[in-house]
């Protein structure tokens, strides 16, 4: 059925013009009498369009408005303590330098003492403030010590915790061994609880902090050749997920974020010789900005390419078989095959060392 396009002008002229001779009909008329006049005049078809359209423009409307309150609402980091572990390379190391540009307290935290030193040294000239300790976050009991260490040292709590350390094998099952998993699982997984556990209740005290998460994009759709890490990050993101819900039920913690960052593979030497398919490495200076970024933002989560979250979609829709198609057109299922990882000696070195601890 065509459209009385008669009956859409009096009806949007009674809208615009109070005065006009067509208002009455509009003062006459109910709610429902409208939409049954608009359903008797437009098709089923149409009517999907205009209700569709109308979502799409309300959608875009809200974005925008919350761009712009998240413009000039940005988080000031200034005089901030933000705690970074694994901060003395890679990732972690440009967060730490991008917030001392931005006038923070840094703290890094890392079991490389050469490279601690190195990036203390590197980053002391900068606006902020930096302070540097080795630590094992494996150890439960060394994280509680160093973190009331850091707190008589700088002389005031945590407001930013960044849980950004991380280690990976990239081994199969059957070649990793039981010490190579469970170092994965420890410093990639259960290190969070022991950091948030330490310096949470002074955010609780101060009712305002800011945890995040750096997770990764295996944590939300799996691939071969590295179980230990896909565990590791799928239990991180379920971590954040649940911390995140536990801080909104009360007035005391409503006001501390949390954020999860999702990266895919990121070219700091971590992933060294990973074949990333059609998808390009994601460079670590760009990674960090976006973090920071996010952090300012007060974002929950952070999904680099964006077209990551588009997995969560298709995880729950579609079948299991064509998901794995998926990872397979997309190469992402033997992206690991090539693996070689970080090649300096130094990590290696450290890795060794931590994988041969008998505590671990």
């Amino acid at each position: 059925m065509r459209i009385d396009r008669s009956f859409i002008v009096e009806l949007v002229d009674s809208f615009t013009n109070s005065t006009s001779t067509h208002f009455p009909l509009w003062t006459k008329l109910t709610t429902d009498e409208v939409l049954n006049q608009m359903r008797n005049q437009m098709s089923a078809s149409t009517l999907v369009f205009l209700v569709f359209s109308c979502l799409v423009l309300s959608f875009v409307v809200a974005f925008i408005i919350r761009e712009v309150y998240t413009l000039f609402h940005l988080k000031n980091l200034k005089g901030k303590v933000v705690l970074i572990t694994g901060g003395a390379s890679g990732i972690g190391r440009l967060i730490a330098k991008r917030c001392c540009q931005l006038g923070s307290t840094v703290v890094i935290w890392d079991v490389n003492e050469e490279f601690l030193e190195k990036t203390v040294r590197d980053l002391s000239g900068l606006e902020g403030k930096i302070y540097g300790y080795k630590v094992d976050i494996t150890d439960y009991q060394k994280v509680y010590e160093v973190a009331d260490k850091v707190k008589r040292d700088v002389g005031a709590s945590v407001d930013v915790l960044i849980n950004n350390a991380g280690v990976i094998m990239g081994k199969n099952l059957l070649n990793s061994s039981e010490k190579e998993i469970m170092l994965t699982m420890n410093v990639n997984t259960l290190s969070h609880f022991w950091t948030v556990k330490a310096f949470l209740p002074d955010m609780i005290q101060k009712k305002e902090g800011h945890i995040v998460t750096v997770a990764s994009a295996c944590g939300i759709a799996a691939t071969s050749g590295m179980p230990d890490y896909v565990a590791s990050k799928f239990a991180t993101i379920g971590f954040n997920d649940s911390l995140r819900v536990e801080l909104k039920q009360s007035p005391d913690t409503v006001n501390i974020k949390t954020l999860c960052v999702c990266p895919y593979y990121i070219n700091t030497g971590m992933f060294t010789g990973v074949k990333n398919g059609f998808l390009p490495l994601l460079e670590p200076e760009y990674v960090a900005d976006r973090i920071v970024n996010s952090i300012q933002r007060c974002d929950e989560a952070l999904f680099m390419p964006w077209t990551i979250k588009t997995s969560y979609l298709f995880k729950f829709i579609a079948p299991i078989w064509l998901q794995d198609l998926g990872l397979d057109v997309l190469r992402v299922s033997r992206s690991m095959k090539t693996f070689k990882g970080r090649t300096d000696n130094s990590h290696v070195s450290t890795i060794t060392n931590l994988v041969q601890k008998k505590n671990v």
